[in-house]
């Protein structure tokens, strides 16, 4: 089930806290995030911007945001997937993330 949701709810801090941890894994230590690199969670407010969470059951497992640029154009930010479900996600959380961002947009 995919949940338009705000990006500084609890499932979504989870999954963003996840995804910098693997960041830092690969960049090291030193790595420190930033606006230009991951938007901000005001960036995926208001008009032509998006907000999802993916459900597998009452499991958070995948997120993203859609944040416009100008109109009729928006960059997809700080998507992820947990490793819990594996870098694809199962069939049908992958049919339903794809599904998900077209009715988004």
């Amino acid at each position: 089930m995919i949940r338009h949701e705000a990006p500084s709810g609890a499932a979504s801090q989870a999954l963003f806290a996840e995804y910098l941890e693997l960041v830092r894994e690969r960049l090291g230590e030193a790595f420190v995030p930033t606006e230009e690199i991951f938007a901000t969670e005001d960036d995926f407010r208001g008009e032509g911007a998006a907000w999802l969470v993916l459900y597998e059951g009452d499991a958070a497992v995948a997120c993203g945001g859609l944040r416009p640029l100008a109109p009729g154009v928006a960059e997809i930010k700080r998507m992820f997937v947990t490793a819990a479900i594996g870098p694809w996600g199962s069939p049908r959380s992958t049919g339903a993330w794809t599904c998900g961002w077209r009715s988004a947009c």
